[in-house]
């Protein structure tokens, strides 16, 4: 059935109702809280970061992704690998965790990223920078910034550090101070 605003849920009625096109039926209580912690992560993400974030059992957790799956709020993309196809979904669910327990979320998944090595690196630095820890995000943004640039790409990560609302000295230190616009 549908569900009613819940302590640390959402609202599943009105307006998610009509934008989904009833596909929320499919849920039950406590699924939304899962998939907000899922939308903090990301549009794609490992069913075993989102597993570690969420705390709970892993059968607990395939049962929800399973309801979710079956109302298109979530698609496989690969072994063990889940995205939102609608990144309006994503965002509604995101923008529905205080700014308090999001930037917690983040320093979490930074924690779950850093033990999982070295092939998550820029989701690591995103995840870092959306923290709002200025030390965190220039201890992971900063290198990741580095290597790209070593491989010639162009960032310009001022923009980036600025969007987020964390301009790490370090970052500052190493580029410079940000360009003023004429």
């Amino acid at each position: 059935g549908r569900m009613e605003r819940q302590r640390g849920g959402s609202r599943w009625r009105g307006k998610r109702e009509e934008a989904g096109g009833g596909r929320w039926g499919w849920l039950v209580e406590g699924d939304g809280v899962a998939l907000q912690l899922a939308a903090v992560i990301g549009s794609q993400f490992k069913f075993d970061g989102w597993k570690a974030l969420a705390a709970t059992s892993e059968d607990e957790l395939l049962d929800i992704a399973e309801r979710a799956i079956r109302a298109g709020l979530l698609e496989e993309a690969g072994p063990d690998i889940l995205h939102f196809p609608h990144g309006l979904t994503r965002l509604e669910l995101e923008g529905e965790v205080s700014g308090l327990k999001r930037r917690r979320l983040h320093k979490k998944m930074v924690e779950i990223l850093s033990v999982a090595g070295d092939q998550h690196q820029l989701a690591l630095a995103e995840h870092a920078i959306d923290s709002g820890d200025p030390q965190l995000a220039g201890d992971h943004a900063v290198t990741v910034i580095a290597k790209l640039r070593r491989q010639g790409h162009r960032y310009n990560e001022q923009d980036q550090f600025d969007r987020r609302g964390a301009i790490p000295s370090r970052a500052r230190a190493i580029y410079g101070p940000r360009p003023v616009d004429p």
